[in-house]
């Protein structure tokens, strides 16, 4: 009975993390990839960089154009769907992790990179 209690207890903290053990902290120890911050946007009408804030919302440079953001996934692919407040609705699929890309109209894309790839268009 203890090696069975004991191995239960191994493979809940293996699969958990040490903290869900008990008598550690709450705080979450495993890397997580997000959305938020900022992304350098290439779209067919215009350029800028996109900040993205932990509450689902988003605003460009100028902080006049701003919407609502949203990752769901589509046949398994992560997608960003972005809801402006002036304009229309946007999504784009993930490429790679620090590259999402969306049609804006037959033969025009909507291009979102992270980080060093930013510059990379």
């Amino acid at each position: 009975m203890k090696t069975f209690v004991l191995t239960a207890v191994v493979l809940l903290v293996t699969l958990l993390g040490p903290a869900s053990a008990g008598g550690g902290d709450d705080k979450d120890i495993y890397p997580r990839w997000s959305v938020v911050g900022a992304w350098s946007v290439t779209h067919p009408y215009w350029t800028d960089v996109l900040t993205f804030f932990d509450n689902g919302t988003f605003s460009a440079t100028d902080e006049t154009n701003s919407g609502r953001w949203t990752l769901t996934a589509q046949s398994g692919t992560p997608l960003l769907v972005l809801r402006w407040d002036r304009w229309g609705t946007e999504s784009l699929m993930m490429v790679e992790q620090k590259h999402f890309r969306g049609q804006v109209s037959p033969g025009s894309f909507m291009d979102m990179r992270r980080g060093e790839a930013a510059g990379a268009q």
